[in-house]
């Protein structure tokens, strides 16, 4: 079984449009770690960083899959799916969506010495994969107040052109984060490390 994420193309259903900001950035890791703290790790980034809530039942987990092999092997795949409201954007009118979609192939349970102690883990590939849109007018708020050409051609591509572009920097730039804490989790060197004060520059950008 293929795990695949839902296409959604830059084509319009009502006045919602929806805009691929960043499309199966890559992570690939094989060596030893723990899946299981893996995911609460990620977990705990997305919830400090406002991708997502401390409750479960708000996660949306849309795909799991855990396949037991031969020989003690196992294949797991899972698929998140992140969404918030634009910086700026109380109402909801623009939406960030992240979808994280996770391959572990081969994976086997091992055990590893540490500080003269025996502790079990996993091993084998790991695979992650980055997809973002922008969302706009989910709700189809305006469907009502334009047509469908209008709307996009005039509203969409002339009058919100600016504020588009800055929100698609700023998705960029958050996919980039979720992407080094998981390279900082494995311990995967990057290009560029953010430092903590690079979000000084959203903050003095107009989103309304």
């Amino acid at each position: 079984m293929e795990l695949k994420i839902k296409k959604h193309k830059d084509t319009t259903k009502g006045t919602t449009k929806r805009i691929m900001v960043t499309r199966e950035h890559r992570v690939e890791y094989k060596s030893y770690y723990n899946v299981n703290d893996f995911m609460f790790a990620l977990h705990e980034w997305l919830v400090d960083n406002d991708w997502a809530t401390p409750f479960d039942q708000d996660f949306k987990e849309v795909f799991y899959h855990h396949k037991f092999m031969q020989g003690g092997l196992s294949e797991v795949r899972w698929r998140w799916l992140l969404q918030r409201n634009g910086l700026g954007d109380s109402a909801g009118f623009i939406k960030y969506e992240v979808y994280i979609k996770v391959l572990i192939i081969a994976m086997s349970t091992a055990e590893v010495m540490k500080r003269g102690m025996k502790f079990k883990t996993n091993y084998g590939d790991i695979d992650l994969y980055f997809t973002s849109y922008l969302v706009i007018d989910e709700k189809g708020k305006w469907n009502n107040f334009f047509n469908r050409w209008l709307y996009n051609y005039f509203y969409v591509d002339r009058v919100l052109k600016r504020k588009i572009e800055m929100h698609k920097t700023f998705l960029r730039r958050e996919v980039n984060r979720m992407i080094n804490s998981v390279k900082a989790f494995f311990k995967i060197p990057t290009k560029h490390a953010e430092k903590e004060d690079e979000g000084a520059f959203y903050s003095n950008i107009d989103f309304e």
